[in-house]
């Protein structure tokens, strides 16, 4: 076999041949940690250079959103002495003013009230609002339509990595007319790229399930273990259970916990 085809074959090898070993973790599960590093890697905060960085220093940090403008919140301490307090404004209206956009800081304290009704809200309601959650679980992440099964896409994607290997070697052995190799080869190549781009979107699906089932089970753990209403706010508890907070107006809020279950509430 010539020096050449033995590149050409061992790096198709390399490129397209999957499964070849057992894996330590499975696709579904690393998929569904990269999501949430993804995920966690968007959390950033705003600095005048324009560059973000993330801070969990504060539970609100990068988790309020202007429902106007669609831009991040951040911290500022307004007053002095017993009148210093902490306030959450739109970036948006802080660096590019009112015609930007009209919305008004929203006082820290406030925040965290509306946040202890809200999840007392949820904690007297709680058998109805898990029964919600695992009635909704599978909705969204199942009603795609696809063209084929997940076993259909591995079945065949397996068969046109066999069917290029063996074109390779063909090649390799006898030498094959050049356009004809390199057409035949590419035809290959771009439905192997077709079918690994929907073994992606299943293995995405999966992850995305993945993290919903944990999240969905780490909201029931708190609630069952939660048997009396929350008292004062909790910056752990409020980190753990919401997405992101709605600012809509200087008195209303919308809490998305991380099941993607809403619950409104006005700032007080």
């Amino acid at each position: 076999m010539k020096v050449k085809a033995l590149k050409v074959l061992l790096y198709v090898q390399k490129y397209y041949v999957e499964n070849s070993h057992e894996p330590i973790v499975t696709k579904e599960e690393f998929a569904a940690v990269q999501a949430e590093l993804a995920r966690r890697g968007n959390l950033r905060g705003y600095s005048k250079t324009g560059k973000s960085e993330y801070s969990s220093k504060h539970p609100f940090s990068s988790k309020l959103y202007c429902s106007n403008c669609g831009a991040k919140f951040n911290r500022n301490i307004w007053g002095i002495g017993k009148y210093r307090k902490g306030v959450w404004m739109c970036v948006n209206h802080k660096i590019n003013g009112e015609k930007a956009c009209p919305q008004k800081a929203v006082i820290e304290k406030d925040l965290e009230k509306a946040f202890i009704r809200a999840m007392n809200q949820v904690l007297g309601g709680k058998e109805a609002f898990l029964e919600k959650l695992f009635e909704n679980i599978n909705k969204g992440l199942d009603e795609t339509e696809n063209e084929f099964t997940q076993e259909q896409v591995d079945e065949r994607l397996a068969q046109l990595q066999q069917d290029l290997m063996s074109l390779v070697r063909l090649n390799a052995k006898t030498g094959l007319d050049a356009v004809n190799y390199d057409m035949e080869y590419q035809q290959l190549a771009t439905e192997i790229e077709r079918f690994r781009a929907l073994k992606q979107t299943f293995l995405d699906k999966k992850a995305q399930k993945i993290i919903q089932i944990n999240r969905i089970e780490d909201l029931k753990l708190f609630l069952i273990k939660q048997e009396s209403p929350l008292e004062k706010f909790d910056g752990d508890i409020f980190r753990r259970l919401i997405e992101k907070v709605r600012v809509r107006s200087l008195i209303e809020v919308t809490f998305v916990f991380k099941t993607g279950e809403e619950v409104k509430e006005f700032i007080k």
